[in-house]
């Protein structure tokens, strides 16, 4: 962002500040958060997140998160991304956020995707 376009460094940190804290209130609905990531891998949206993905953290990251997908994709998901997005207190990674975000066209969502990838991998 250029000087004098948007807010200041406060006002940014203010609204980061607040979506964290609305994210944190919002409950946590495992069913939810699995069937977005099956939404992400396997559903309607996937063609959309794979273009996107593809374009934004490249091909092989897009590719790692597969792989993982393949092998957890059978095992409390939901649960274990709770887990992961408490952990790193990093609401953003909620999977649910992920998929809205990149339906809207917000491409580095991609990022979270994958960071949420490999810790689901561990």
């Amino acid at each position: 962002m250029a000087v004098g376009e948007g807010g200041s460094f406060e006002e940014v940190a203010r609204k980061d500040e607040q979506f964290k804290q609305e994210e944190k209130n919002r409950a946590w609905n495992s069913e939810e958060e699995e069937h977005a990531l099956r939404e992400m891998f396997e559903g309607a949206s996937n063609s959309l997140v794979a273009s996107s993905c593809a374009a934004s953290i490249k091909t092989p990251c897009w590719e790692q998160c597969k792989e993982i997908w393949m092998k957890i994709k059978n095992d409390q998901v939901g649960e274990r991304a709770k887990h992961v997005v408490q952990e790193l207190e990093a609401e953003h990674l909620r999977p649910t956020g992920i998929l809205d975000r990149l339906r809207k066209g917000v491409n580095p969502a991609c990022f979270g995707l994958h960071t949420l990838m490999k810790h689901l991998d561990r």
